[in-house]
């Protein structure tokens, strides 16, 4: 029972992005990004879009092997 739900709550969700990019086309977003470490001493680096319809949270990775610098976030 739980992968069909899993698979409702997924489909639904890329429904609810797919229309907050038609919002970001059209007014535009700021993305964020927050570096911190894990309990392990991992380097990691999260991602967000911050558009005025709302706050998306599409990725996270592990970072501890590059230089953070303005050229590494900007790519």
């Amino acid at each position: 029972m739980r992968v069909p739900i899993l698979d409702e709550v997924v489909t639904n969700i890329r429904s609810v992005i797919d229309d907050q990019r038609k919002i970001w086309r059209k007014k535009g977003y700021n993305i964020l990004s927050d570096g911190w470490k894990d309990r392990s001493g991992r380097d990691l680096l999260n991602f967000l879009v911050s558009p005025l319809g709302g706050l998306i949270f599409p990725n996270s990775m592990d970072t501890s092997k590059n230089k953070k610098n303005g050229d590494y976030l900007f790519n």
